[in-house]
């Protein structure tokens, strides 16, 4: 098993500001909620059990993960913030969740980010080589240091790359601090050159709020667990990819100075800073001065996207979907956006009319950048997070409530007609169309699974549509990997929960996909006799495509990447 985004140390690492104190035998168990806690899991999309400790990583059979190393911004930390609603204590004992108050006591006094992101990174490295390097639980893979074992899987640990989600965890004073000494290019030059004995993959440029010191783009909008007018901060503000952005992704990927380039991950990027990365990116191949690395004497810079849901339609047609633009009170800064859901994919259990349908928010990849990541030879992750998906539950299934939200000049730079268009909310008649018939009965295991093969068939079919060559001659299954982001609060899919379900969830998958095949050629229009997943003397290889997209995809990515064969 490969996952190209997850957090095996996150939740340990939350529990106890005391690093220290978590250095034991127990930091690679799963972390025990309170008994409210575990009752309120579901209710709270289930974000507060560990996913992907260590120890559930190792049984549920992954050989190879991207480790995340992410420090909670100040919009989960603040009185507003999810996080905040999670910390509460009797006679100072958790309650809810075990989240020390110290970390967001720290966050919220406007320290530095990036103390506890090495905090955090430390950790992982103390992991590797507890109680010994032979006997750790752990090996963390990396290029530095002159050794090919430092970069050789061991078969007999969890193997861990490790990448930077957002470049928030970059600043290295506090963020309020006038006049900072050091920069975020500096933190870059110091990961790249030094050996600290990891290196990273990818940094996630942005996350899910706007961070003033580490404004490299505009992010997209994905804090669905409070109100956006009372999080202000989780509102994207800014147009598209800065000069900073600009200059930090030359810093990450020019190999001028040092071999050991770090990847630029798409994952909340707004679709502005997105379309501004893939220009800068060419412009940046383009350029004399920049030396990228090489793969058969052709310059290679892959993008990657890794963990992801898609919408399921192209720039082109997103206005059609728009069933409401315009400014929210106290967001003037922002444009606010409903959007309508039409391509129904119906699924083929049960009794009436049981239809999923992706979810159309800017966070997700639509049909231009799924090309964008194929023709540069890059690898996708598909999220296991139901609310990125597209899933609705049996009471919410007309998304009239769920609001996107594009900054300003982002919205006006990409779609000026409309932008015209745009007065205040309350000035709008808002019409939500209702579903006709009878709602089917199928419940929320088949209908997440149902859309999570919906989203490989689509995601493979518009590779497929490619040239051979734009496609470096490979099928668009070579492109897509898992992209879990368990314990990164996500509400998991049913029938993948956890890291250990991994496996049992391949077998559902399995189980499913040809008949989702058919429904999604239903959905678009396809011709019947379309082959998506493809056949051997008339025979549907789901193993060959599951194999890839569980495992051989990612692994042999970051081999190929890395150099090691």
């Amino acid at each position: 098993m490969f996952d190209f985004h997850f957090h095996p140390l996150g939740k340990q690492f939350l529990s106890n500001y005391d690093v220290e104190e978590l250095k034991n035998d127990t930091y690679s168990h799963p972390v025990q909620l309170p008994p409210l806690g575990a009752t309120l899991n579901d209710l709270l999309s289930r974000i507060l059990n560990s996913q992907a400790s260590v120890s559930q990583s190792i049984k549920g059979g992954v050989s190879l993960g991207i480790a995340n190393v992410i420090t909670p911004e100040y919009v989960f930390a603040s009185k507003r913030g999810v996080l905040k609603l999670l910390e509460l204590d009797l006679f100072d004992r958790d309650v809810i969740a075990p989240l020390d108050n110290r970390i967001f006591d720290f966050i919220r006094n406007d320290e530095n980010y990036n103390f506890l992101f090495e905090r955090e990174l430390n950790f992982y490295g103390w992991a590797s080589g507890y109680p010994n390097k032979t006997n750790s639980l752990i090996k963390i893979l990396t290029r530095k240091g002159g050794a090919n074992n430092r970069l050789k899987m061991d078969s007999k640990k969890l193997n861990l790359v490790m990448a930077i989600e957002g470049g928030h965890n970059l600043i290295a004073e506090s963020i309020n601090d006038p006049f900072p000494k050091g920069t975020i290019l500096d933190k870059v030059k110091e990961y790249r050159d030094k050996d600290y004995g990891y290196d990273f993959l990818y940094l996630t440029l942005t996350h899910l709020s706007h961070v003033p010191r580490a404004s490299l783009c505009s992010h997209a909008f994905g804090f669905k667990l409070v109100k956006a007018s009372k999080v202000t901060e989780a509102v994207p503000s800014i147009p598209g990819l800065s000069r900073k952005g600009k200059k930090v992704i030359r810093e990450l990927m020019d190999c001028s100075s040092n071999d050991y380039p770090i990847l630029i991950d798409i994952k909340h990027m707004s679709l502005k800073s997105r379309f501004d990365f893939y220009k800068e990116r060419k412009d940046l191949l383009n350029d004399e001065t920049f030396k990228s690395k090489e793969k058969e004497g052709n310059a290679w810079w892959p993008i990657i996207a890794t963990h992801m849901g898609i919408s399921g339609y192209r720039f082109s047609e997103m206005t059609d979907l728009f069933g409401e633009i315009g400014f929210e009170k106290g967001l003037e800064f922002s444009v606010r956006i409903r959007f309508d859901r039409h391509r129904k994919m119906k699924i083929p259990e049960g009794l009436g009319i049981d239809n999923v349908y992706f979810n159309p928010m800017t966070i997700n990849l639509c049909d231009d950048d799924i090309e964008e990541i194929a023709q540069s030879n890059g690898l996708i992750g598909i999220s296991l997070d139901a609310r990125i998906l597209g899933f609705e539950n049996f009471n919410k299934r007309h998304n009239d409530e769920e609001y996107d939200y594009m900054s300003k000049d982002d919205f006006a730079l990409l779609f000026p007609e409309e932008a015209k268009k745009i007065i205040p909310l309350n000035e709008i008649p808002v019409e939500v169309s209702e579903e006709e018939g009878f709602l089917g009965i199928a419940g929320r295991k088949e209908r997440e699974l149902y859309l999570y093969c919906f989203t490989l068939l689509h995601t493979a079919r518009v590779i497929d549509q490619l040239d051979k060559k734009e496609r470096h001659n490979k099928s668009g299954w070579d492109f897509i990997s898992i992209g879990s982001d368990f314990d990164g609060l996500i509400d998991s899919l049913k029938e993948a929960e956890t890291i250990e379900d991994l496996n049992d969830f391949r077998k559902e998958v399995r189980k499913v996909i040809v008949d989702a095949e058919e429904s999604y050629k239903d959905a678009y229009d396809l011709p019947k006799e379309l082959e998506i997943i493809p056949r051997k003397s008339g025979k549907p290889q789901v193993d060959l495509i599951l194999d890839k997209v569980f495992s051989q995809n990612g692994i042999n990515f970051v081999k190929e990447w890395w150099g090691e064969s």
